[in-house]
């Protein structure tokens, strides 16, 4: 029975070869194997790296635009900058300033010139013995020893205005115009405390200062044009170094930002001129309206021995030369400067946002 089934499939597959091969046999098994085993290792093997490359590109593409967002930029107030430093005719002041776009920067200061704690790093006052002067308090003549006596500088606190152009978007140099002495304008004011040696001499005027005067006359002798010169409330008698003008135009160039993108801590120059000319004025009582009027002094009017002193600091080219009354005239011609004030600030800024 055996012999005969072997027999019968050895016939058939005689008969039929095509229907069933003996490859089918031997490959089919092996075949199946790599669907089972082979297939899912690639893809264990491949499918990680992907995603991770995958997601390696999009942390860089999301940290770019994270960059991209966080960049600061000058836009319009976007920022503020807070600043203080020292100026030529401002003394010490503060800054305050904002971007209007890259290419403007609007910005103010606040002089208040130099505080007493530095008078003695810059030396802000001279002491003179003027000898006996005349006053007068509206009545008679009498002689006041003014021996001893000390004269103060101080800058005139005041308000500017600028506007910083930048030729480039995110640059430091920097054009300027604007305007200055916006509330005072007086450069600086001259002052000598005659209280005590005023009032030993006018006990009973004490307080009454309308009534008392000191008047300088053009000769040696008390003849030719005159000038009076009253003290204050307190006893003081001022000359203030005046330009005339409340607004005065300014021009210049410069350096730095006061509220910057790219540091938080800035230097700042600042160089340029303001335009007006100076003369000195001296302050009298006028009784008829009954306040401080101001008369312009010149050079013919300082006491003889202060008049012809040489000056410490001599420049022709911006009038600055001869004798000390030869100078004091020369401010009231206008001739010191040329009608230009130089302007040098040098500044240490902060921006706060």
């Amino acid at each position: 029975m055996k012999k005969l089934s072997l027999t019968a499939l050895a016939v058939f597959l005689m008969v039929f070869p095509g229907r069933i091969s003996a490859q089918e046999f031997v490959t089919e098994p092996e075949a199946a194997a790599p669907a089972v085993s082979v297939a899912p290792v690639v893809e264990e093997e491949v499918a990680p790296v992907a995603k991770k490359e995958k997601v390696k590109k999009e942390k860089v593409v999301k940290e770019k635009k994270e960059k991209v967002k966080k960049e600061k930029k000058y836009g319009l107030f976007n920022h503020v900058g807070i600043g203080a430093g020292a100026a030529v005719f401002d003394g010490v002041s503060f800054t305050a300033g904002v971007p209007v776009g890259g290419h403007i920067q609007v910005r103010g200061t606040y002089s208040i010139g130099i505080p007493d704690a530095l008078s003695s790093f810059i030396p802000t006052s001279i002491t003179h013995d003027f000898g006996e002067v005349t006053f007068n308090d509206g009545s008679a003549d009498k002689k006041v020893n003014l021996n001893n006596v000390t004269a103060k500088a101080a800058i005139t606190p005041n308000v500017n205005a600028f506007v910083d152009l930048y030729p480039s978007k995110k640059g430091s140099f920097h054009f300027t115009v604007g305007l200055v002495g916006i509330t005072a304008q007086n450069l600086v004011t001259v002052s000598a405390n005659l209280h005590d040696p005023l009032y030993s001499v006018f006990p009973e005027k004490e307080g009454a200062f309308n009534t008392i005067f000191v008047e300088m006359a053009e000769n040696e002798d008390g003849t030719g044009d005159a000038i009076r010169i009253s003290p204050d409330p307190d006893g003081v008698v001022s000359v203030d170094l005046s330009t005339g003008k409340t607004l005065r135009p300014y021009f210049g160039i410069g350096w730095g930002r006061v509220a910057s993108i790219k540091s938080r801590i800035t230097l700042s120059l600042d160089l340029g001129v303001q335009k007006a000319s100076l003369a000195l004025q001296a302050y009298h009582w006028d009784n008829l309206n009954q306040k401080m009027v101001a008369q312009q002094f010149e050079g013919k009017f300082l006491p003889k021995d202060i008049k012809e002193q040489a000056m410490p600091v001599n420049v022709p080219a911006i009038g600055v030369s001869g004798t000390v009354g030869e100078f004091v005239d020369k401010l009231a011609n206008g001739e010191v400067l040329k009608g230009f004030i130089p302007v040098a600030r040098l500044g240490l800024n902060i921006t706060l946002v």
